[in-house]
């Protein structure tokens, strides 16, 4: 069996776990500081601006709880090593 053929054959199954663990790393913070966002496009420069009205908000930290966060990176884990 010739080395590079099993990793052409078996190089693309590592992909779907790949992505799985980034989506069960990256989710809380994506959620997270994710709202970030409509605070700073109210003042992108940084001069004090609030075009938007949103300089004023907050982040939630609870939009999501901790049950919740664990229970999207375990489905993402567990459907990534099925895909």
């Amino acid at each position: 069996d010739d080395p590079v053929e099993l990793s052409r054959l078996f190089g693309p199954t590592l992909v779907p776990i790949a992505a799985a663990y980034a989506v069960a790393h990256y989710f809380s913070l994506l959620v997270i500081n994710g709202q970030r966002i409509f605070i700073q496009i109210s003042d992108p420069f940084g001069r004090g601006w609030d075009l938007f009205g949103t300089k004023t908000y907050a982040i939630d930290f609870t939009i999501v709880s901790p049950e919740t966060i664990a229970w999207v990176q375990t489905v993402a884990i567990a459907v990534g090593h099925v895909l």
